[in-house]
């Protein structure tokens, strides 16, 4: 025969049974009884963002596309100012028109009137210059100038030196990215000593500065 007794204790309640065929054995089950107000519950999982809307698009321009209606969600955590030069010393102002890539561009001095064209690669005819070039050309000269500052400070001489930028252009999920590869060849000197100045070169010169971080940026030296 068993006997059950139940009663309060603080703010819990104990179940005792009590054997009584058995007097000299008395077994004692204590049962804790929380109260659900008190429970810990964790905070719903926040519910699953659908995927994208947007296939990939085949061509630049409908890519271009799909970004302006459907920005990533990545993309603001990128459009911030960075830090800035103490003073600008110079700007420079070109203007785009027609077609953009397609186009023509325009510098405020007239210096610089080119027109553009898609490369073959893109889908273009390739009669004109396109922005890959013109950053290739703009990258280069300025690790260029650069690179001998850096060896200058040491008194050492550069001679007949080259740097070739390239600038490659490709997919990258929803967008497009792009990825440079500068190439530096100083005739006559040796490669680690290069290598040395080009590392340095890589931490002042202002185009490798901005996009540090953004872009795959290769030094490839002769």
């Amino acid at each position: 025969m068993v006997k059950i007794t139940r009663w309060p204790h603080a703010g819990r309640i104990r179940w005792r049974r009590v054997s009584l065929a058995v007097a000299d054995r008395v077994r004692i089950r204590e049962e804790i009884q929380v109260n659900t107000t008190e429970r810990t519950r964790l905070p719903p999982h926040p519910p699953t963002p659908p995927p994208g809307r947007c296939a990939r698009p085949p061509t630049l321009a409908s890519r271009a596309a799909v970004l302006v209606a459907n920005p990533p969600a990545r993309q603001a955590c990128r459009d911030r100012v960075s830090r800035m030069p103490d003073k600008v010393l110079y700007t420079a102002e070109a203007v785009s028109a027609g077609d953009g890539r397609n186009g023509h561009v325009t510098s405020s001095d007239q210096r610089l009137d080119l027109d553009m064209a898609m490369p073959p690669e893109l889908g273009g005819s390739g009669a004109g210059t396109n922005p890959e070039q013109l950053f290739a050309a703009g990258y280069a000269a300025c690790f260029h100038s650069a690179l001998r500052l850096v060896a200058g400070r040491e008194h050492a001489g550069l001679g007949d030196s080259t740097v070739t930028a390239q600038v490659g252009i490709g997919p990258e999920g929803e967008a497009f990215g792009l990825v440079v590869t500068l190439v530096i060849h100083v005739p006559g000197m040796e490669r680690e000593k290069v290598r040395e100045f080009a590392d340095a070169a890589h931490q002042v010169c202002p185009y490798s500065r901005a996009t540090r971080g953004n872009i795959s940026v290769e030094l490839r030296v002769l």
